[in-house]
C-alpha cells in the first residue's frame, strides 16, 4: 500500500473472534410508580454487574433548560430488564445507591450523553466501563456503533429504526418499550464477548472511582492539554511559557509514565505536538504501537507535525494497521513529511497546499493564543 489514501475501504482489517450467541429472551418489566422503583433499587444494589441506557429527547426552544430531557432510564442486570418511566417517576434518587456503589459495574455504550442527561436529574454513577469507547479503540470509530457491534459480536442484526423517536410520548408502545430494553440488554451482552476476547481493553478503560484525578498525574500547565472538554483557565498559555523547556520534558515523561487511560495517552501524545516538544519524538514512536487506535493516530500525527522524517519508516508500516483511523493518520501524515522533505524552505511557504487531516480541526480559543505566544519556528 502506497501512502496514497484512495485504495482504502475503511474497512476493519485486524483480528476476527467467534461471535457469542446472541442473547436470549429477558423478563422485562416498565417501572412506573415509586413501589416498584423501590423494588428495582433494591434488587439491582445486590448485582456485581449492570448495563445502562437512556433514553432521552432534545430540549425544546421554550424549555427552560437546554439540557435534553430524560424520558427513560433501562437498567439490566444480566437476568431481568427495568425500563424506568422518568417522564411519570421525577424522583429518582433512590437509584443513586446503585449507581454510586464501587462496586457495582456500570456499562454503558457511549457514556458522555447518558451522564449529562442523567446528572440533570441528580444521577450520579461511579465505577464506569464506555464499550463504546473500547469498541472505537479497538475497531476504529465507524465500527463501533451498538449495530455494527452486535453483528461482529452475536451474529445479530438490529433494528434502529425507533432511535429517533420521540421518546416523551406517552402511552409507550411495545415496539418502543422493546427497542429500549434490548439496547441495555445487547450492551450487556457486547459487554461478555469483549471481556472474552479483549480482556486488556477492558482493564484500562475501566473508569474506576479509585482512579487517581489527573491533576495527581500531570504537572499544572500540561491539565489543560488533558481536559479537552473543559474550559482552560485564561493563565494557560502564560504558565505553559514561563515553564523551562527542560522541565517541560520532565514533566511530560513523568505524564507519560503515570498515564494509562487511552484518551488521556492520546491527548498527551497529541500535546507533544502542541508545544513543540521534540525532545520526547523518542516516546511518540513507541506509541505507535500502542494499544489504543487512538494513541496510535495520536501519535502519528504528532511526529509528522513536529518534521520528524527518520521515523517515516515507521509510520510507514501503520499503513497496515488493522484500524482505518491509524491508517487513515498514517496516509495523510506521510504525505505531509514527503513534501517537508522535498524542499523545507517551499514547503513552509506552500503549507496550505498540501493535504489536510481532518482531523486535525483544533479551533481551542486558549491554545489558539497559546500558538501566537510561541516561537516563530516552534
Amino acid at each position: 500500500m502506497s501512502s496514497s489514501f484512495s485504495e482504502d475501504n475503511g474497512g476493519y482489517f485486524g483480528r476476527v473472534f467467534p461471535p457469542m450467541p446472541p442473547p436470549s429472551q429477558f423478563e422485562r418489566t416498565l417501572i412506573e410508580n415509586y413501589g416498584d422503583l423501590s423494588q428495582c433499587a433494591a434488587i439491582i444494589a445486590q448485582v456485581p454487574i449492570l448495563a445502562v441506557d437512556a433514553e432521552f429527547v432534545s430540549a425544546k426552544t421554550t424549555d427552560s433548560s437546554s439540557t435534553p430531557r430524560l424520558a427513560l432510564i433501562q437498567i439490566f442486570d444480566g437476568h431481568q430488564t427495568y425500563v424506568i418511566d422518568a417522564m411519570k417517576l421525577f424522583h429518582l434518587s433512590i437509584l443513586n445507591e446503585p449507581f454510586m456503589n464501587p462496586a457495582i459495574l456500570k456499562i454503558f455504550h457511549g457514556v458522555g450523553s447518558d451522564l449529562r442527561v442523567l446528572g440533570a436529574r441528580d444521577l450520579r454513577v461511579q465505577n464506569i466501563i464506555d464499550i463504546e469507547a473500547v469498541c472505537r479503540s479497538i475497531f476504529g470509530a465507524k465500527e463501533s456503533g451498538l449495530q455494527s457491534m452486535m453483528l461482529r459480536s452475536c451474529s445479530y442484526r438490529m433494528d434502529k429504526t425507533l432511535q429517533r423517536s420521540d421518546w416523551t410520548l406517552r402511552p409507550l408502545t411495545s415496539a418502543m418499550f422493546l427497542y429500549a430494553a434490548r439496547d441495555a440488554e445487547m450492551t450487556f451482552q457486547l459487554y461478555l464477548w469483549l471481556s472474552e476476547y479483549y480482556a486488556d481493553y477492558i482493564a484500562v478503560f475501566a473508569d474506576s472511582p479509585n482512579d487517581p484525578p489527573v491533576e495527581k498525574l500531570a504537572a499544572e500547565w500540561l491539565i489543560p492539554f488533558l481536559q479537552k472538554d473543559r474550559a482552560a483557565p485564561n493563565d494557560s498559555p502564560q504558565l505553559y511559557i514561563s515553564t523551562p523547556i527542560a522541565k517541560r520534558e520532565k514533566d511530560f515523561i513523568q505524564a507519560y509514565q503515570r498515564i494509562q487511560k487511552p484518551v488521556l495517552r492520546a491527548r498527551l501524545v497529541k500535546a507533544a505536538a502542541d508545544i513543540a516538544l521534540t525532545g520526547v519524538k523518542d516516546l511518540l514512536l513507541r506509541s505507535l504501537s500502542a494499544l489504543s487506535s487512538e494513541e496510535r493516530s495520536a501519535a502519528v500525527r504528532s511526529l509528522s507535525k513536529m518534521h520528524v522524517y527518520e521515523y517515516r519508516d515507521a509510520i510507514r508500516k501503520l499503513l497496515e494497521d488493522p484500524v482505518y483511523d491509524v491508517r487513515k493518520a498514517a496516509a495523510y501524515a506521510l504525505n505531509h513529511l514527503d513534501d517537508w522533505s522535498k524542499n523545507e524552505k517551499h514547503a513552509a511557504e506552500s503549507h496550505e497546499d498540501s493535504p489536510k487531516d481532518p482531523e486535525e480541526d483544533d479551533t481551542s480559543p486558549w491554545k489558539a493564543k497559546l500558538r501566537g505566544m510561541l516561537p516563530p519556528d516552534s
